[in-house]
């Protein structure tokens, strides 16, 4: 249901400021990144955790969104890490308390995702081929998400905290860095 209330959601920032025509998704098959029929400048990127959805547009750039509701204890997972960390952000968690650990390391994933999101490739994207640098999520908040805008190798991802109703930004803006897979 989330899924389907997202795509639903992402008729309205096109409407609203009328950015360009309504005519719908497309998507060439599963593996490709679904796109905006008719508006081939324009990029959108959805994403959901529980009942909460993101949903991030933007014409003449590439997009990427993505969000994660606490408790963040997926985080706990050493496979996860190990799958989604460079070794310096490995390092980096390892000195960590397990809370501080789950909040640094949900910034890190929502952040990567919307990074490889802006180029279409999402969870295929081997999230230990590149670093970026991310501040913790705050400490109380519902969630925490990442928005990234792209143009070619350049993209700039900025953080998002989620405390009950209202926004705020997050004081981390990243870019990305090359970091050769570990063998």
């Amino acid at each position: 249901p989330a899924a389907a209330l997202a795509r639903a959601c992402v008729q309205y920032p096109v409407h609203d400021p009328g950015l360009f025509p309504w005519r719908g998704i497309e998507q060439d098959d599963t593996s490709t990144k679904p796109r905006f029929a008719g508006a081939p400048d324009a990029d959108f990127s959805i994403s959901h955790s529980g009942a909460i959805v993101l949903v991030a547009v933007a014409e003449g750039a590439a997009v990427g969104a993505d969000i994660e509701r606490a408790p963040f204890t997926a985080f706990d997972s050493r496979a996860l890490q190990r799958r989604m960390c460079t070794p310096e952000e490995l390092h980096t968690a390892s000195s960590m308390e397990r809370v501080e650990r789950r909040l640094f390391l949900a910034a890190l994933w929502t952040a990567k995702e919307a990074a490889a999101k802006t180029r279409g490739e999402g969870l295929a994207r081997d999230f230990r081929s590149f670093g970026l640098d991310v501040r913790s999520t705050p400490g109380g908040c519902s969630a925490t998400a990442h928005l990234a805008v792209g143009d070619g190798d350049d993209i700039v991802v900025t953080g998002l905290a989620l405390a009950g109703a209202a926004v705020f930004p997050s004081d981390t803006t990243a870019h990305l860095r090359p970091v050769p897979i570990p063998a």
